[in-house]
C-alpha cells in the first residue's frame, strides 16, 4: 500500500465488493496515489440544482449538488479517514461543522458563553459581525489547498492527489429531463463529494484570531466574529477579517450583517 494507514478501511469495504472488484480497486487506488493523479473517468459528475428556498429569485437560490461515481466516493472515504487522523488535533476548535460531537447548538452556546462572560464586567460591550461567504465551496482555488494542507502535516503526495481531484473535472447540469453540454472546470470543491466538507474546513482553518478579545466562531461557511470590547478600546476586527479574505479568494455575501450589544 502507498498509504499503509488506509488498509483498515479497505478491509472494512471488502464485504461490499466481489474478490475481483476488491483487488482491482486496490490496484487502481494504489496506482492513483503513486502517480498523485485521479483517473479522468472518476472526475465526471452530474450537477443537480437543488432549491435552497421555496421561492427562487436567482441562481444563488440553488445548491449545485454533484452526483459522482460510487467508486470515487469509496476512494474519497479512504483519503478522508487518513486526513482526519492527521489533521484532527490541528483543526480550529471554534469550527463546529463536519465534526463529531459538535452541532449548531454547541456553536450558539459557545458564543453566548463568550458574550455573557464579557458583559458581566463593567464598562464593556460586544460587537457581532455575521458573515456568509458567497458560493464558498464553488470558489475554492485548487492550487491553494496544498499551501493550507502542508502546515497541517499532510504529505505532499496526498496534497497533489487532492489537487488532481479538484482540477480538470468534467461536469454537466441536469434539470428535470434536460441536460446541458459537458464543461471542464478547475475551480471549487463539488458539493456532494465526500471530501469537500473537510477540505473547506481545512481551507479556512487559518481564519482565526490571535487576539483574545476577538473570537471567530465558524459553522462551515457561516462565520460569526465576536468582538469583546472595553469602552476605551477600538475594534480592529473588520480589518483582520478583510486582510485574510484576499488570500483565499472568498467573497462576503451581501447579506452579511452586524449587531452591537451593551
Amino acid at each position: 500500500m502507498c498509504c499503509p494507514d488506509l488498509e483498515v478501511f479497505f478491509i472494512n469495504c471488502k464485504p461490499f465488493y466481489s474478490p475481483r472488484e476488491f483487488s482491482s480497486f486496490i490496484l487502481i487506488f494504489n496506482r492513483s496515489l503513486e502517480l498523485c493523479e485521479v483517473p479522468a473517468c472518476f472526475k465526471h459528475s452530474t450537477i443537480i440544482p437543488i432549491p435552497k428556498k421555496p421561492k427562487i429569485t436567482g441562481l444563488n437560490d440553488y445548491r449545485p449538488v454533484a452526483l459522482t461515481s460510487v467508486v470515487i466516493k469509496s476512494f474519497e472515504r479512504l483519503v478522508l479517514a487518513y486526513l482526519k487522523n492527521i489533521t484532527g488535533p490541528l483543526l480550529d476548535p471554534l469550527q463546529f461543522a463536519y465534526r463529531a460531537n459538535r452541532s449548531v447548538d454547541d456553536a450558539v452556546n459557545m458564543g453566548l458563553h463568550f458574550i455573557l462572560q464579557h458583559l458581566d464586567k463593567s464598562r464593556t460591550y460586544v460587537r457581532l459581525l455575521f458573515v456568509d461567504f458567497s458560493s464558498a465551496f464553488n470558489t475554492i482555488i485548487p492550487t491553494l489547498p496544498q499551501t493550507k494542507l502542508t502546515p497541517l502535516s499532510v504529505p505532499s503526495p496526498i496534497c497533489q492527489w487532492i489537487t488532481s481531484f479538484l482540477t480538470d473535472r468534467h461536469q454537466l447540469v441536469k434539470l428535470g429531463k434536460f441536460m446541458s453540454n459537458s464543461r471542464t472546470t478547475s475551480t471549487g470543491a463539488p458539493q456532494g463529494c465526500v471530501l469537500s466538507p473537510l477540505l473547506f474546513s481545512l481551507y479556512t482553518n487559518d481564519c482565526t484570531s490571535t487576539d483574545p478579545s476577538v473570537k471567530f466562531l465558524k459553522l462551515a461557511d457561516d462565520t460569526t466574529v465576536i468582538g469583546l470590547i472595553w469602552m476605551v478600546m477600538s475594534l480592529l476586527t473588520d480589518k483582520r477579517l478583510s486582510s485574510w479574505l484576499p488570500g483565499v479568494v472568498l467573497t462576503i455575501w451581501s447579506s452579511t450583517r452586524s449587531k452591537q450589544w451593551r
